[in-house]
This record gives structure tokens, sequence and C-alpha cells, in this order.
């Protein structure tokens, strides 16, 4: 194949070229997605365009916004006025229910999100849409099937929504990333438990919008960091 690309014109050769993008875009490829810090926490971020229609509950507050992002906690750590050692202690130890963390903005994530290190990562479309699904199954619902919105999040468009799983030690926001990466398609390690861990990883596999500090060159899978 490389030889007889060799031997042929300039347009023979973009007529490859387009015919093979062709194919990856009716394969599902193309999509794109944003995995982030937060201090301790990470979360993913997506185009709202991307989010098939129905598929996320509740999406009609960051209808219009140009990316969403979600995250996963345990609640009376997350929701607290001041993040304290007492009340990570007793996430996980104790913890008496988790949420979802949604926020949505516009313009490019690295302005949205100034204090994060951002990593942005392609999957498949039918990846992408496998991940929404994994986050619509967290939210708790009602018995009518509605999510249950428990306020604003701190940021200036964001709710928190009470979600399923148990948090604790081994259980953390960062493994729940890593298992929706790797429900997108994407080789995480489901024992990533902590946010340095993640975006090691996500550095190794995509590009890097913003990395505040060097991963190793060539991380071990997982890239489990301080």
């Amino acid at each position: 194949m490389l030889l007889m690309l060799s031997r042929a014109g300039p347009a023979a050769i973009f007529s490859v070229l387009l015919l093979a993008a062709s194919v990856r875009a009716a394969d599902g490829s193309g999509a794109s997605l944003f995995v982030v810090t937060h201090h301790w926490h990470t979360g993913i971020a997506v185009p709202v365009a991307d989010v098939p229609a129905g598929r996320w509950p509740a999406a009609s507050v960051f209808a219009g916004a140009e990316l969403v992002e979600v995250g996963w906690g345990d609640r009376d750590f997350w929701m607290a006025p001041q993040e304290t050692i007492g009340l990570a202690v007793k996430a996980a130890l104790a913890s008496e229910a988790s949420v979802l963390r949604v926020l949505w903005f516009d313009g490019p994530v690295e302005q949205a999100l100034p204090a994060s290190d951002i990593v942005e990562l392609s999957v498949p479309r039918t990846g992408l849409a496998a991940l929404v699904d994994f986050v619509s199954d967290t939210y708790a619902r009602t018995a009518a099937g509605e999510p249950i919105d428990l306020g604003p999040a701190g940021w200036p468009r964001s709710r928190f929504y009470l979600a399923t799983g148990r948090y604790h030690l081994f259980n953390t926001s960062n493994r729940w990333t890593a298992q929706a990466l790797i429900r997108a398609g994407l080789p995480f390690s489901a024992g990533s438990l902590t946010a340095r861990s993640i975006i090691c990883r996500a550095a190794a596999l995509g590009r890097v919008v913003r990395l505040r500090e060097p991963c190793e060159s060539s991380p071990p899978p997982g890239c489990e960091g301080p």
C-alpha cells in the first residue's frame, strides 16, 4: 500500500486520505472529550452538541452551552462550604451519600477552567455515547424516574444531583472518572484513585492542553502518582 501511494500523484493520495476519513466517520469515530482536575477531584467535559438527545437526565439545564462537565464524589465533602481533612476522613470511612456535580460553560475549556490541568482525548462516537449512558446510570432518581436536584454547585452555571454508588477509600471520585473513561473504550485502570493518576494517564494518551506539573515521560499503566 505504501509503495502504491509513493507512485501515485497528489490527487490520488488526497483521494485515499479522503476515503480513509470517510471510513472513520462511518464507523463512528471522531468525538473528543476533556479530562480535567479540580484539586483532589477529576471530571470529564464533553461538547453539549455531542450528548445524544434524551440520554442525559436534566439535560435541559445545560442546553445551549458549548461544554458540560461532570464528576462524582461524596455528598458532604463536596457540598461543604470548605473542604476539610475531617470531611475527607468521613467520606473515606463513613460516607452517607454521593453526588454528581454538573458544570456547563462556553469558550475554550482552558479559559473556563483556569486552575485545572486539562487533557483532550479522542474517542469513537459510540464510546462517547457509552460514557453518557454511564453518567446517566449514576443519577439517583425519584419513583417517577426524575433526577434529584440538590442545588447549585458553587459555579455560575452548575448543579448537584443525588447519585448512586457508595463513596469510600477504594471507590473515589477519581475511580469513577476512570470507570467512565473505560466505558468510553479508553485504556484506563479501574484502580486509579488519585487525580494525579488520572491526568497523567490521560496525558500519555491524548493532547495536553495544560499540565501544571510534568508527568513521567513514560508513565506505567495508571500512572499512579502522589
